[in-house]
């Protein structure tokens, strides 16, 4: 029914025309006070609900007039204030109250981060009406971007959509393989702030007072390495390796590796079935000295990296032989300029340094000395091949040695039958020893977490010494795990970075 109202402003009274055979004045009265009412509701506090508004889904904008009184046609306020007339998912009416109502819960799928603004939709098809402020993006997965501004969309692992809101989002837990910051290098006597994953190893505890060591299960020292604090047994390296779990040198394991049911290493190897790369090169050019000053208080060695009293294999490494199928090491040994300078009369810091991926002493045939480890983290004797006395270059063509293999302790303790005798200097300046005692020989088990001990030796003079010193030993570590004194700069010596 159509119906034509009037008001008389004059007389307050209400008069209408083509009505009157059906209601009277009073009834007109009451039903346009009662029409009233229900029109205050809405225009005091509606202010924010009507007007225009665009739909951040469709970009469209959606105008309600003031005239516009049936709240089934607005979407639910968020964060909006409660005014009118409100009806809940159950149907039920609810008077507004002029109060703050909370959003109704983002279901996954649903913007996070952003501004509210204008209309959303929910995954379950929800209207949300934007107010303005921000909403805290829902929680990245793994996978998902780490330390960087989270600005535009961004996708998880688990295929979510957040949205940017350009502050910054911490960076997920490094794990094995995944890239970001891995430590920076130590000052004396520190370790490396790192988080890298090492590759599990399965290499059998030859730390332990029962283990009794057996050439044919030698253990490999595959990824035993420390970044926090010197460990017997370890490496405690001042950086995180290049490429951990990766083949860096050796492209294929060898067939000395002892294997378990699956064909994978078991942590030891057969030092009888190690191979080496082939050729005897004399090297008639080679210099080596060891000069004590005046003083007493330094020692200072001088070297061009080439072995005296000792030959190398030929390199590079051929291809088609037996050691270049494993290891086809490409580089050739070049004359060096090294100087280290040591006092003679080191002290033991109450903390350990840690290592380098490079050279840890030098022989007293003039070998540089590097750490048991490869780049990867694996046990650089087991894996790589070296020639008969247990040398090869790297890069630059520095020829050095991972541990001072039996040939080249029997070489350079040819005249000393108890094997106790200095066979090198770490860059701290304590002597490295063979493993003799005199009646037994040492290994890991027997050494600190520097991989030395307090006792008697050789010294270079043939006198017998007492006092701190690194042992060279059959079983990994080999030679030093960490520096016990301060290490002095390998002069010459040029770092690959």
């Amino acid at each position: 029914m159509s119906l034509n109202i009037q008001q008389n402003q004059q007389s307050g009274n209400t008069t209408s025309s083509g009505t009157s055979g059906f209601f009277s004045n009073i009834l007109i009265k009451k039903f346009l006070d009662i029409l009233k009412s229900v029109s205050d509701g809405h225009m005091g506090h509606g202010q924010h609900s009507h007007g225009s508004h665009t739909d951040c889904n469709s970009g469209t904008s959606n105008s309600s007039s003031a005239g516009t009184l049936s709240n089934k046609l607005m979407p639910p306020s968020s964060f909006n204030l409660s005014s009118g007339n409100q009806t809940t998912s159950s149907g039920q009416q609810v008077q507004g109250n002029g109060n703050m109502m909370p959003p109704p819960p983002l279901t996954n799928g649903s913007s996070g981060g952003q501004t509210n603004s204008g209309s959303q939709t929910t995954s379950s098809g929800q209207q949300v009406q934007g107010n303005g402020n921000m909403m805290p993006p829902p929680p990245l997965t793994n996978g998902s971007s780490g330390g960087q501004t989270n600005s535009g969309s961004q996708t998880t692992s688990g295929g979510q959509q957040v949205q940017g809101n350009g502050n910054m989002m911490p960076p997920p837990p490094l794990t094995n393989g995944s890239s970001g910051s891995q430590g920076t290098a130590p000052t004396s006597g520190s370790g490396v702030t790192n988080t890298q994953s090492l590759p599990a190893s399965n290499s059998i505890d030859n730390t332990k007072s029962t283990y009794v060591y057996d050439s044919k299960h030698a253990p490999t020292g595959d990824y035993q390495i420390s970044y926090t604090t010197a460990t017997k047994g370890k490496i405690y390296l001042d950086k995180p390796v290049v490429s951990a779990g990766n083949s860096v040198g050796a492209t294929s394991q060898g067939a000395w590796f002892n294997t378990d049911a699956t064909g994978k290493s078991d942590g030891t190897y057969d030092t009888s079935k190690k191979i080496s790369v082939d050729g005897s090169v004399t090297w008639p050019n080679a210099k080596n000295s060891n000069t004590v000053s005046a003083d007493g208080s330094t020692r200072t060695i001088k070297t061009n990296a080439l072995p005296t009293g000792t030959t190398t294999g030929v390199f590079p490494v051929s291809t088609t032989s037996a050691a270049g199928k494993i290891d086809p090491n490409p580089n050739t040994i070049k004359v060096q300029d090294i100087t280290l300078v040591v006092p003679t009369n080191p002290k033991v810091n109450a903390k350990a340094t840690a290592v380098s991926t490079g050279p840890i002493g030098i022989t007293t045939n003039g070998i540089p000395i590097f750490n048991a480890t490869d780049e990867s983290g694996k046990g650089a004797v087991a894996n790589e091949v070296q020639d008969s006395n247990g040398t090869h270059p790297q890069q630059t063509g520095i020829d050095h040695v991972h541990n001072i293999s039996s040939s080249l302790l029997t070489t350079l303790l040819k005249d000393d039958p108890t094997k106790t005798g200095v066979v090198g200097y770490a860059l701290d300046g304590f002597p490295i020893t063979g493993p003799g005692t005199g009646s037994s020989e040492l290994f890991t088990k027997d050494l600190d977490a520097n991989h030395g001990i307090n006792g008697t030796y050789t010294g270079a003079d043939g006198k017998v010494t007492s006092g701190y010193h690194y042992v060279a030993t059959q079983d990994f570590p080999y030679t030093v795990g960490a520096f016990a004194g301060t290490p002095s700069k390998l002069q010459g010596y040029s770092s690959l970075g």
